[in-house]
């Protein structure tokens, strides 16, 4: 796993910065973005085997450069976790349709990694496992 390299995107510097401690202590090169722009070209650079996306940032959203990956042959079977505070109504169904892996909610710091070690490792997930606590209480 030390080989693998991760592409994380998002526009807030401090969860950019605790992500990449905690996945780089986790054994993973990490590359980092602050926008989809950024991280598009960094993805056209460099080989990642993951990419983690916020979905709301400036200039290209998480979803709209996941679909731009699926849309293109050489990036189409890079895994791609949407990692998002938002609580918007369909927003599962959008990141499906985007051709995301799958959603984990802010701030699960601690299952992000868990959850980017399955992938690489190419184990089944539940997704339920990463659903935020206000599903569990049925809002």
């Amino acid at each position: 796993m030390a080989n693998e390299k991760i592409l994380f995107a998002d526009d807030e510097d401090n969860v950019v910065i605790l992500m990449r401690r905690r996945l780089e202590k986790s054994g993973f090169q990490v590359l980092t973005a602050s926008n989809g722009v950024e991280a598009f070209d960094i993805l056209k650079k460099e080989n990642p085997q993951l990419v983690i996306l916020d979905q709301m940032m400036p200039q290209m959203s998480g979803l709209e450069l996941c679909r731009k990956m699926k849309s293109e042959e050489k990036f189409k079977n890079i895994p791609v976790i949407i990692y998002t505070a938002s609580t918007k109504k369909g927003l599962e169904e959008e990141v499906i349709h985007s051709g995301a892996t799958g959603i984990i909610y802010k701030p699960m710091v601690v299952e992000l990694v868990q959850l980017a070690k399955k992938i690489l490792k190419g184990e089944s997930i539940d997704w339920n496992e990463y659903q935020p606590p206000w599903t569990a209480e049925g809002n």
